[in-house]
């Protein structure tokens, strides 16, 4: 009985033993690939922020209209908020450069150019007072960015998207703003307002494009 026991405890303790070297080598791979998948996006974003910009605004529309779908189903609007979203979207048919580039530089202007900068330099003050670097680098998503600046862009977004509360389009707008927000002022932070600005029109133009492509298979003399 005595032997079966230490059979059985050398037995398992063999398998942890594997078992906790096999965790460490794939979680060391993981973070290697992690961190070599981070610094080519970098480089690419760096030498190509105009691809970059246009890139990361295609799958952002997917993710919105995904985000949007799913509030529609699982929080109706109401009758007021639907006469208000088909107004919203006939003045972007109608006025496409509204939506293509005079109101993706309005806001991005407003919002990353003025706001955002604003909120980081009284976050970093306030953290000062309160003898937290401001300026000590913290990863976030994909990308490594100061305290202050990862702040003062989270904060930002989610004035952008309580603004779009206002055009009374509901809920889902205001989310999928704030999500939106984040990534382009992320792109302000790393690459330049002129890069957040290019990523809101290639935004802008697709959702032109996707309005202006459903209303003609659908047969609509709209556009």
């Amino acid at each position: 009985m005595i032997l079966l026991n230490n059979k059985v405890g050398f037995f398992n303790n063999e398998i942890q033993s594997k078992w906790g070297i096999f965790c460490t080598v794939s979680d060391h791979k993981s973070s290697n690939f992690f961190l070599e998948t981070r610094k080519k996006v970098e480089h690419f974003a760096v030498a190509h922020p105009y691809i970059f910009a246009v890139g990361v605004a295609l799958p952002q529309v997917c993710f919105m209209e995904i985000v949007e779908r799913f509030l529609e189903i699982s929080a109706p609007p109401s009758d007021a908020i639907r006469k208000s979203t088909a107004d919203y979207v006939t003045l972007c048919k109608k006025i496409p450069i509204m939506v293509i580039v005079i109101g993706p530089c309005l806001e991005e202007l407003i919002f990353r150019g003025v706001v955002q900068p604003c909120i980081r330099i009284a976050t970093g003050r306030v953290m000062e007072l309160c003898q937290i670097n401001p300026a000590e680098e913290v990863d976030f998503l994909v990308c490594k960015i100061k305290r202050a600046n990862l702040i003062s862009v989270l904060a930002t977004s989610l004035l952008f998207g309580f603004s779009h509360l206002s055009n009374g389009t509901g809920i889902s707008q205001a989310v999928t703003a704030t999500i939106g927000g984040i990534v382009r002022g992320l792109l302000k932070e790393k690459l330049g307002l002129r890069i957040s600005i290019a990523s809101h029109m290639a935004i802008g133009a697709l959702c032109w494009t996707s309005l202006f492509f459903t209303a003609r298979y659908n047969g609509s003399s709209s556009f």
